[in-house]
């Protein structure tokens, strides 16, 4: 018998053993090449998903860019019409000191007082609304004039 014989039966026997390290590591770095496959092919739909959410919010930018242009057209219309109302509140007050029981302007006599006095500054309008939508460093401010 040749000396090498045993020794080539042994490791014929190694290697055919079902818990051969080397066998278990090529089946944990098979299982890891599938793994990286699925998450490459999960990395390529997001990416495709982000690039339909850059399209869209590249569209909702322009639409905001165009909203932007109009409402500069519109500013200063509103400041016009605010110059007009104005103007036609403090007419309707003077019309309401000349003939009191017309009463037709909604001012309490503080607002017609400083209306007829011609106090050129903006008389403060409280808006009444909804307490959630009022912001916070307001709130502190109604607080400490109650």
């Amino acid at each position: 018998m040749h000396p090498l014989a045993p020794i080539s039966l042994i490791l014929a026997a190694a290697l055919t053993m079902p818990g051969c390290i080397i066998w278990d590591a090529y089946d944990q770095l098979e299982l890891a090449n599938k793994q990286l496959g699925e998450i490459n092919a999960n990395l390529a739909e997001i990416d495709g998903n982000l690039g339909q959410i850059d399209t869209k919010l590249a569209t909702i930018d322009a639409n905001l860019d165009t909203v932007d242009a109009s409402l500069a057209e519109i500013k200063p219309m509103l400041a016009k019409i605010d110059e007009h109302l104005a103007s036609l509140r403090k007419t309707i007050n003077n019309i309401d000191s000349t003939i009191p029981f017309l009463k037709l302007s909604g001012d309490d006599e503080e607002e017609q007082d400083a209306l007829e006095a011609g106090d050129e500054g903006e008389t403060p309008v409280e808006i009444e609304g909804e307490p959630s939508l009022v912001p916070e460093e307001l709130k502190g401010d109604e607080q400490s004039e109650r």
